[in-house]
């Protein structure tokens, strides 16, 4: 159905876009002084390599296609030059009969074309992944992880295992993929997404180590050890395709994001006492609307507001193939199927962290002007040489992501039949197969330059370890791992698969940890953390040595850190001298990478025995250092390790320690110390054991300081330690600050006011907050929220009609009725009533009725006007607003009716992404907001007023209202005229924004 509004064609919109999404598969961009060469797509594979087009210096040669391979999304190349195809055949909707495929394609004639194609599986559904594996594959399909076995040697898959199994199994596009047997001898899965509750059937694993619960892999990739069987969550989420580079980092994508690295592991984050101080992840490449892509055909997306940026980037591959030799550390190549392209960055390594060192080529490294190149997965093979394969088709996007009037299109499985495999490589090389005959020697290929031998050498590796254990092996190994003229890669793989093992001797570590590489002194310790807690305590001196390194990297000081948090409860050390050993060599690390948050994640959980030591360590060697700058994370850190000590210490400890730094205030000489000295004061008072004297030292100080505008950070952090202090002139001076203009001193105060309760605060609250601006509207209505004695003031003035209840946006009107004191419900419910309709439909026939005979405002600034005060808090259009609720930039494609179900009826369709989550802390107060991010020690909820992280130990309830953080009843904030104008402006505000006429959205 399509909303018909006055002025709003019924016919012409939906045809607009029909013709817009058909025509982008037959049109070619357009250059000056004439017309770029067309395809008529499909062409046949024969003539697909004239329309595509590298960067200088590079030849693309066609390795397969149809009818050897149809619909291929990913693929593996064995030790005999085999490629292992997984094909998609039931994309984009199944029926009935599953028709992925696992096929093995052969090069018999060695001419670089695999002329020969066998069905080793069938009958599958929504295959996504393959890894050869013991003469056979894992295959994960719809919901499991499968080994296929060939039991009599032709090719053909004999018996099925389930290895695991409870991946969701939504859209094919969010599903587990991409089992990849890690340089750490770990087989990784990426979890497409959605994650699942995971069951586990592993046959080889200890019964007696087993889990009999399921897994639970919400926003997390999973990875199973292929030795023990052992299966563990791990950081991430990552959609469709993951890589490593050759030092074992670990690198994923999503749609808007090419490639972004995991730089702390779940299980070290969630050990960390600053647990949630930043995420697992940083981003490697330029991701969402910093995203340049340049494609050679009109590349129709989902949304136009994502033209020229990456909006389907999959296939993700991390090389350091001879071909990219003048990239500095490696390359980062993304495929983007909606615009038929291969982007090409190179990455440096610095400061502990993966970036792109150049600017997007305005050229792409791979794209064809035939708009059925589609572009899924890259796959590195011999000599370095890239494999592109390309599931060539007429339409690539879901039927979930396009509107309504598009899901039936005639086109959606044009190219059913097609697939396509390329091999890039530079011009200079040989053409042809170049895998050769020669039987894989595992010691000869474990040293090779190039990542696939490598790899191939890793898993042969692991099978050999399944059988009698292979000691002649594992010595081989061991020399190639004490072998200083070998590289990296080489040295990565052969003592991450010791360790994978537990043949990881302490020769060889010693050896990496003298190396004056500081890639293998790193790698010597994340193989530590792996080893046997019986080995642990030797390395505490070499721990403390790390720490205090100077040329240590920081990837080696979070490598040593986080062994020390790993293995903390069994190092044979005295506490005092676990101080001594690393707080003050961990806080002259913080010192200089103050602005690394993963460090102080890391350094944190390795003196979490003793962070009051950490603290002082880090203040003595910040008051000490000339450096004025006192990084906003190193900040954010210290408040809450202080937080933490306080709430862990004595009332005498705490009073030693407040009266210690007050009085250290007075004498420190920069900028950063004093800060520093805030800082940990905040923490100490935000713990809720500490009330400040009046006529104190301390009082004296905050009073001061909280008027003083000469240091804004510790002003505002004087503000809020006020709250501890209980003087009338405390209280005043918290009101007098309430005059002030500046939006962040105002909030401070309002929340330090609120704590003190004063009648005169109450008043200014309800006087306030009916014109107050939205930047602190929000602040005031939590105020008045956070007492009984101030809602019953703000009910006598709704029941007199002094105020009224269009004050409250809808969200804040849900929250009205979910309180439920006695004295309170029935009085607000009253008030209330008149509000929201419950009758959701008849409100939706209502509104759909009155639409369809206004006039809309198409210059959009009565749309905007209705967005900036009843949608912001949540959303964000044109830099307005905040984002907390699903994006509703991309709106554009959506039917008018389907817009306006979401806004007045919110729980209809919800993604659990939005479910409002309730938190209820130990000391009373109520945190509400959407769940983003939770690991084993803290949750964090994000609302209108920003993100709130929870330790779980001081939360007392947590659960979730089943409803969509957008609320019901809006309808009283927006009548129907107001509502036209906002539908309106939702659609089409960038058409407004960038002075294109409005009837150019509709097809007038």
């Amino acid at each position: 159905m399509f909303l018909p509004m006055k002025n709003w064609t019924r016919s012409t919109f939906p045809q607009f876009f029909l013709v817009a999404f058909v025509c982008c598969f037959s049109v070619g961009i357009q250059k000056t002084g004439g017309a770029d060469p067309k395809p008529q797509s499909p062409v046949v594979p024969a003539d697909s390599l004239k329309w595509l087009e590298t960067q200088a210096g590079f030849r693309v040669e066609l390795v397969a296609a149809e009818p050897q391979v149809v619909d291929p999304v990913s693929m593996q190349i064995d030790e005999q030059g085999r490629i292992w195809v997984v094909e998609m055949r039931d994309y984009p909707t199944e029926d009935d009969s599953p028709k992925s495929r696992i096929v093995v394609l052969q090069d018999n004639d060695q001419d670089g074309f695999y002329e020969s194609s066998k069905v080793f599986a069938d009958k599958l559904r929504f295959a996504t992944g393959v890894q050869p594996w013991q003469n056979g594959a894992l295959v994960t399909v719809q919901g499991q992880l499968l080994m296929l076995r060939d039991t009599d040697g032709d090719l053909q898959a004999d018996t099925q295992e389930v290895w695991l199994e409870g991946f969701a199994s939504g859209n094919p596009q969010l599903r587990a993929n991409h089992p990849t047997i890690a340089p750490d001898g770990w087989l990784t899965i990426a979890s497409g997404l959605r994650g699942g509750k995971i069951k586990q059937s592993i046959p080889f694993a200890n019964p007696d180590s087993r889990e009999t619960e399921l897994l639970d892999m919400a926003g997390c990739d999973l990875r199973v050890h292929m030795l023990t069987g052992k299966v563990e969550c791990i950081a991430g989420p990552t959609q469709f395709g993951l890589s490593f580079d050759k030092f074992g980092h670990r690198y994923g994508c999503s749609n808007r994001q090419p490639c972004f690295e995991i730089l702390s592991e779940r299980t070290d984050l969630g050990a960390s006492p600053l647990a949630g101080l930043a995420g697992a992840t940083s981003e490697v490449s330029p991701g969402e609307s910093a995203s340049k892509v340049y494609p050679l055909v009109n590349a129709w997306t989902t949304s136009n507001l994502h033209a020229g940026q990456f909006t389907a980037a999959c296939g993700l591959l991390v090389s350091h193939s001879r071909h990219f030799g003048d990239a500095p550390f490696a390359t980062a190549l993304t495929c983007e199927p909606t615009g038929g392209l291969v982007q090409r960055r190179s990455m440096t390594r610095q400061n502990g962290r993966s970036k792109v060192s150049d600017e997007p080529a305005l050229k792409e490294w791979l794209a064809s002007r035939d708009s059925w190149f589609r572009p899924v997965d890259l796959c590195e093979g011999p000599n370095g040489d890239i494999y592109v394969v390309d599931m060539y088709r007429a339409v690539i996007e879901h039927p979930e992501w396009v509107p309504a009037e598009l899901k039936t299109r005639p086109d959606q499985r044009f190219g059913d039949s097609h697939g396509r495999i390329y091999r890039v490589s530079r011009s200079a090389e040989k053409k042809g197969n170049k895998v050769g005959t020669v039987q894989p020697n595992i010691v000869e290929w474990m040293q090779h330059e190039d990542t696939w031998n490598r790899s191939i050498a890793s898993r042969l590796f692991l099978e050999a370890m399944h059988g009698e254990r292979d000691e002649s092996l594992i010595e081989k190994v061991r020399a190639i791992a004490l072998d200083p003229m070998l590289g990296d890669g080489s040295i990565t793989c052969a003592c991450s698969l010791l360790a994978s093992c537990g043949a990881l001797d302490e020769r060889t570590l010693n050896l990496l940890l003298q190396f004056p590489n500081a890639h293998r002194r790193t790698l010597a310790w994340n193989c530590l953390r792996r080893a046997t807690t019986e080995t642990s305590d030797r390395w505490c001196d070499r721990a403390r040595d790390a720490i205090g390194n100077e040329d240590a990297t920081l990837d080696e000081l979070r490598a040593a850190a986080w062994f020390v948090s790993a293995h903390a409860n069994q190092i044979d050390v005295p506490a005092e001298d676990v101080l001594k050993l690393f707080s003050r060599n961990a806080a002259n690390a913080l010192l200089v990478h103050g602005n690394d948050a993963h460090l102080w994640m890391a350094m944190s959980a390795a003196c979490k025995g003793k962070l009051s030591s950490l603290i002082e360590n880090y203040h003595l060697a910040i008051s000490e250092s000339k450096n004025d700058a006192f990084p906003e994370v190193a900040r954010d850190a210290i408040v809450r390790l202080a937080l933490r000590v306080a709430q862990q210490g004595s009332e005498l400890n705490i009073a030693e320690w407040m009266e210690r730094y007050t009085q250290s205030s007075a004498t420190l000489v920069n900028a950063s110390s004093h800060q520093c000295t805030f800082a940990i004061l905040e923490g100490f008072v935000r713990s809720g054991k500490v009330r400040v004297p009046s006529g104190s030292s301390l009082e004296r100080l905050l009073l001061e300081t909280s008027t003083s505008g000469v240091d804004p950070i510790n002003q505002r952090a004087a503000i809020a330690m006020l709250s501890a202090c209980s003087s009338d002139e405390a209280k005043r001076t918290c009101m007098k600050l309430l005059e002030g203009s500046d939006a962040k001193i105002l909030k401070l105060a309002v929340a330090t006011c609120s704590a003190h309760d004063t009648p005169e605060f109450g008043i200014w609250l309800l006087d306030r907050l009916p014109t107050a601006m939205p930047d602190i509207r929000q602040e005031l209505f939590v105020a008045v929220k956070s007492k009984p004695s101030r809602l019953m003031a703000m009910l006598d003035r709704l029941e007199s009609g002094a105020m009224s209840t269009r004050v409250f946006d809808a969200s804040q009107m849900q929250s009205l009725r979910a309180i439920q004191d006695p004295m309170i419900a029935p009085r607000l419910a009253k008030v209330l009533a008149a509000s929201v309709n419950s009758n959701r439909q008849k409100v939706i026939d209502d509104y759909t009725q009155q639409l369809m005979s206004i006039d809309v405002d198409e210059h959009a600034n009565r749309g905007k006007a209705v967005f900036e005060k009843n949608c912001a808090a949540c959303h964000r259009l044109d830099s307005v607003g905040t984002i907390v609720g699903p994006d509703i930039s991309d709106s554009r494609v959506q039917a008018f009716d389907k817009l306006l179900v979401s806004i007045l009826d919110p729980n209809r369709s919800i993604d659990a992404n939005y479910f409002r989550y309730l938190a209820r802390t130990e000391d009373g107060k109520v945190i509400e907001g959407v769940m983003k991010d939770s690991n084993a020690s803290t949750i964090t909820l994000q609302n209108q007023n920003g993100a709130t992280i929870l330790e779980r130990s001081m939360i007392e309830e947590l659960k979730s209202s089943g409803t969509s953080l957008m609320p019901e009843g809006i309808e009283a904030q927006i009548p129907a005229r107001d509502m036209a104008d906002l539908l309106w402006y939702i659609k089409n505000w960038r058409y407004t924004a960038e002075k294109i006429p409005a009837n150019a959205t509709i097809g007038k």
